[in-house]
């Protein structure tokens, strides 16, 4: 009899050492979690306080300069507000700090999942705002360019255009790659059963 209890207690000890890496490891992941999608908040800390105000002062002097409408800079100072308002919305609130807390992984891995598709949601969205945008002012720059400079601005405009959405691709694809990569390790955790509350 003595022997049984000594092997219950070995037994209760592995089980409480077992769960307590358990714990370890669910902790370290939410902090990996925590700080492998800081860029991604940081990065639209940058849209707001750089790109946006750059835009709105670029196109106000551009507007101005050639003459263009000003609903078109209207249209774009909100086009542009629209889309990093979302990204911030996407990146900064929709996981919050209380998820990486309180949240199981598994949901907190579902979170990550959503979020991702809202990314290709907002790049939707982005490219019905932007195609009108591109078109009105290609249509306002023919009309205030004379002719002999038109081609030079069109190809400018076209070149930067595609630049830009090469660079806007490449950070998306890097943000939908962390957080492939997150839903591989909670899933991973998931598979070992160490998905602890």
């Amino acid at each position: 009899m003595n022997e049984l209890e000594i092997m219950k207690e070995q037994l209760e000890l592995m089980k409480e050492k077992l769960n307590s890496q358990a714990i370890i490891n669910n902790r370290l992941l939410r902090s990996s979690i925590r700080e492998r999608l800081s860029w991604t908040k940081r990065y639209t800390y940058v849209e707001i306080f750089l790109l946006l105000p750059f835009i709105y002062f670029m196109y106000a002097g551009l507007t101005y300069q050639i003459g263009l409408s000003w609903w078109l800079y209207a249209y774009t100072v909100f086009m542009c507000t629209a889309c990093v308002g979302l990204d911030f919305w996407i990146n900064n609130i929709y996981i919050s700090r209380r998820d990486y807390q309180n949240k199981n992984l598994l949901m907190l891995g579902k979170k990550i999942a959503r979020q991702k598709q809202l990314r290709w949601n907002s790049l939707l969205f982005g490219m019905i705002l932007f195609f009108p945008w591109f078109c009105w002012l290609g249509y306002e720059l023919h009309n205030h360019i004379p002719a002999n400079e038109w081609t030079g601005i069109f190809i400018g405009l076209i070149v930067g255009t595609v630049i830009g959405l090469v660079i806007g691709l490449v950070i998306l694809l890097r943000m939908q790659r962390t957080n492939e990569n997150l839903l591989d390790e909670i899933n991973d955790i998931e598979d070992e059963g160490e998905m602890v509350e």
